[in-house]
């Protein structure tokens, strides 16, 4: 009997072939098939791999007290630019100090204080250029 598998020739009552194993009477042992059942590739798939990070968004952070302060502070600034200068725009100049540490408002707070210091140098030529205190080379040019 020859082996379908090598070639070999086998004895007639063989159930098995003597070089490679294989079964001469079409039947497999069921640690055989288990073995062939192995042997038999899986299709490959290459790992995918992404050229972006996840997304994640980052932690919200809470409102403090610093926050309210630089939004109290930004917004007297403001209105000190129109009314009430003398106690809106050094609360504003203030109050933004205050909250520059703040977690969410920190531009904010820096913006309330250069509105703040502006508002207040421009309020204070005003009074020195009506009280006549700034000298006529300063007000009135280099003519």
């Amino acid at each position: 009997m020859t082996c379908p598998n090598c070639g070999v020739d086998n004895a007639e009552n063989s159930a098995f072939c003597k070089a490679c194993g294989a079964s001469l009477t079409g039947e497999q042992p069921a640690s055989q098939a288990a073995h062939q059942s192995e042997a038999v590739p899986s299709p490959y798939q290459p790992p995918v791999y992404s050229m972006y990070a996840p997304y994640l968004p980052a932690p919200r952070r809470e409102y403090t007290w610093k926050d309210i302060c630089t939004i109290v502070g930004f917004i007297s600034s403001i209105a000190g630019l129109f009314t009430f200068w003398v106690v809106l725009c050094p609360m504003g100049l203030l109050t933004s100090c205050l909250g520059y540490r703040g977690n969410r408002t920190r531009g904010l707070a820096v913006a309330g204080i250069i509105i703040s210091l502006l508002a207040i140098a421009i309020k204070i030529g005003f009074i020195l250029y009506h009280l006549d205190v700034l000298p006529s080379w300063l007000t009135d040019g280099a003519l």
